[in-house]
């Protein structure tokens, strides 16, 4: 719905700006246009090129996670990372991280 309401603005909009804003009143102006009449214009005028094409596709296997590599010393240049002149590390395990205590 909320797809539809954005589209249905815009084209309203474009709609004003391409005709004016008297042709719109003169056309759509009067009292006449109640929430099934629009239905029934909007049902002639779309229903045969609606489709569901925007729905979302199935989802995916998640992928497996590409191992993290940093930097050593934290920071390079662009010239030597674009040369393949830098050096990496890889990520550290969970394992590694825990510090023993101070105690």
């Amino acid at each position: 719905m909320e797809k539809l309401f954005v589209d249905m603005c815009r084209q309203m909009t474009s709609m004003v700006e391409v005709l004016g804003t008297e042709a719109m009143v003169d056309n759509y102006g009067d009292a006449k246009w109640t929430a099934e009449r629009l239905r029934r214009h909007l049902e002639s005028v779309l229903g045969q090129t609606w489709r569901d094409w925007w729905q979302k596709s199935p989802p995916r296997k998640p992928s497996k996670p590409t191992p993290t590599e940093y930097l050593v010393g934290g920071h390079s240049s662009v010239y030597k990372i674009k040369r393949g002149l830098h050096r990496t590390k890889p990520e550290a395990k969970k394992e590694q991280l825990s510090r023993p205590s101070k105690q």
